[in-house]
């Protein structure tokens, strides 16, 4: 036990400790961004709709100057 008689179990409480709360530190912020990734998700799908949206009206003006 190199050199000790008893086992550190006062600094492994305290390690144990420290660590649950970088723990919950950790997983707090993780929450955030993902909520984060979820709303920019969102935006991307609307600008994407948007985009396809107005291809396809770029489209129809095309043909219908065709048709002329």
């Amino acid at each position: 036990m190199n050199g000790r008689n008893s086992i550190p179990v006062q600094a492994w409480k305290a390690e144990a400790a420290k660590l649950a709360a970088e723990r919950k530190s950790l997983y707090l912020e993780y929450n955030s961004i993902k909520e984060e990734v979820r709303e920019v998700e969102a935006v991307r799908r609307g600008v994407e709709d948007i985009w396809r949206s107005e291809a396809r009206d770029v489209q129809r003006e095309r043909a219908r100057e065709v048709e002329r």
